[in-house]
Parts: structure tokens; C-alpha cells; sequence
């Protein structure tokens, strides 16, 4: 990576963990920006690091940009759960956060599997390829949005 000393490797994984701790702030973001803005541009975040990871030559940028997918990726994990919460109206609700995860395990296995394959071609297309799994995620987000959206205005019709 950039030419890292594998020594650092323990001192950038604790600060990525530190940085995970921002993930309980994330409240603070979506009510001043709105649940949909603060997917959309965490996930844009992402989406462009990721991108620029496949190029970056500077140490120090590299470092920032890593930073920055794992405090967008933490900050997205608990307004995911809570849109997922927020989504379920069935008694059911355990079976069905329960089947949440196991889709997301499958995903993410599955994922991982390929991300991997690609990194032991090259570093630049695994970070390409996640770039692009970023950039479909947030393709899924903004549907997501514009069908809610579409309900509500659906169900005001519906009351006038």
C-alpha cells in the first residue's frame, strides 16, 4: 500500500478502530442533514475515495483517504439500521431483521470473495471494483429514498 511500513499496520488499524467510535455521533448527523442527505453523501464519500485509492501515490493521502471510507462506513451502519428498524411493520419484526442479516452476510461474503480475487490481480482494480459496488449502493440508496417519497405522496393523495 503506497509503500507503508508494515510496522504501521497495527497503529493504523487501532486508529481506524478510534475512528469507528464516531459511528455513536451519528445521530448528530442525520438530524442537521436529513437520514437520505447523509446516505447520499457518505456514501459519495466512499464512492470517490475509493476511486481515488486506485491512483494515489501519497502516503499521507492514502492514509486520509482510508480514514475517510471508515468514518463514512461507520457513521452509515447505525442510520442503516435504523431505516431497516424504521422499515418493518409486521409482527415479525425479529424474523425479519434476522433475514436483514443474513442477506447482508451472504452479500458481504460474497463480496469480500471477489474484492480479494481482485487484489491479487491489482490493487487498483480492487479498489476500482469498490468503487463501483460503492457507486451501486448508492444507486440502491437513492431508489430507496425515491420510493418512500413516492409512498408518502401516494398516501397524502389518498387522504385529500
Amino acid at each position: 500500500m503506497v509503500g507503508i511500513n508494515i510496522k504501521n499496520f497495527g497503529f493504523l488499524t487501532a486508529l481506524m478502530q478510534i475512528i469507528c467510535l464516531i459511528s455513536v455521533r451519528a445521530y448528530v448527523i442525520s438530524e442537521k442533514l436529513g437520514k437520505k442527505r447523509s446516505f447520499i453523501i457518505l456514501i459519495v464519500s466512499i464512492t470517490v475515495s475509493c476511486f481515488l485509492l486506485a491512483y494515489v501515490t501519497s502516503k499521507i493521502i492514502c492514509i486520509f483517504l482510508i480514514v475517510l471510507i471508515e468514518a463514512s462506513f461507520a457513521i452509515c451502519q447505525p442510520l442503516s439500521l435504523d431505516v431497516q428498524n424504521k422499515s418493518i411493520f409486521t409482527k415479525d419484526r425479529a424474523t425479519i431483521l434476522s433475514m436483514y442479516a443474513m442477506i447482508t452476510d451472504i452479500i458481504s461474503s460474497m463480496t469480500y470473495a471477489i474484492v480479494g480475487k481482485t487484489a491479487t490481480i491489482s490493487l487498483k482494480y480492487s479498489f476500482i471494483l469498490c468503487g463501483l459496488l460503492s457507486l451501486l449502493s448508492l444507486l440502491f440508496v437513492v431508489i430507496y429514498f425515491h420510493s418512500i417519497n413516492k409512498n408518502i405522496n401516494i398516501k397524502k393523495a389518498l387522504i385529500k
